[in-house]
């Protein structure tokens, strides 16, 4: 798809492509793309590819994927140096390396699915990340194999494991508030290094390492559960708040603080 008009697409249906349903990449003449209650069927390489580092605004709800092929939104944002939005859909996202930028911001809306591509990928924070997620509508950070979230992403029956990604990292001038989230299958899930880092009503799982780590700046962790990982939290630098939470069957210490 290229063009510069807005588009819209709704109510239809998109089924066996040879590669994506729908492609909207990197080309800087896009405005905006709206995608509403589509079905997305038998297509081969994915359900869609869509390149948000630009200018191009996509806004979707209600669309569902099935038959063979890959169920999955190929999301590039890289660097993001402005305000990107990422809504909650029927279909799961991939992202790959994602950087945001200071003075920019990442709103991640209530019921988005982000899993990601690889061991490298993760999400680093120097500006800000808004996820917040509902009871019943959470958003969740996930591995690509993790088929139980959104259904099958990479078009085989795998298994997810710690260390399938990185982490959800804050730096030092970044701020992070995660609520109502479900982190799980990273290496280190959520790691605070010197940003403000928000975290409530939310777990952190399945981690290969830390299912949370700070090394400085300030963390705060209320009402959450931390649990099926190496150490739950490791305070090794920075101010902790931690009340009303829960840590279970880690395979080493719950709360650690050196």
């Amino acid at each position: 798809m290229r063009g510069s008009a807005t588009t819209t697409i709704t109510n239809s249906k998109l089924s066996d492509n040879d590669i994506y349903g729908i492609d909207a990449g990197n080309y800087p003449y896009y405005t905006s793309l709206t995608l509403t209650n589509n079905k997305f069927d038998n297509n081969s390489s994915g359900t869609g590819y869509f390149d948000i580092s630009n200018g191009l605004v996509l806004t979707n709800s209600g669309n569902t994927a099935s038959g063979s092929g890959p169920k999955r939104f190929d999301l590039y944002i890289g660097t993001a140096a402005s305000n990107k939005t990422v809504k909650g859909d029927g279909i799961p996202y991939v992202l790959y390396n994602t950087t945001i930028n200071s003075g920019a911001s990442l709103t991640i809306e209530h019921g988005a699915m982000i899993k990601f591509i690889n061991p490298s990928a993760g999400i680093t924070i120097n500006g800000t990340l808004d996820a917040q997620g509902a009871t019943t509508s959470p958003i969740y950070f996930t591995s690509y194999n993790d088929d139980s979230v959104g259904g099958d992403s990479n078009g085989s029956a795998t298994s997810p494991a710690g260390g399938d990604w990185t982490n959800l990292k804050t730096n030092s001038g970044g701020t992070a508030t995660l609520s109502n989230v479900v982190v799980k299958y990273g290496t280190t899930n959520i790691y605070n290094s010197g940003g403000t880092l928000n975290f409530s009503y939310s777990t952190t799982s399945n981690a290969s390492s830390y299912g949370s780590r700070s090394t400085s700046g300030t963390i705060s962790m209320t009402h959450s559960d931390l649990n099926n990982q190496y150490f739950g939290l490791s305070l090794e630098g920075g101010s902790l708040t931690f009340p009303g939470n829960n840590i279970s069957t880690t395979t080493t210490y719950g709360l650690q603080n050196t």
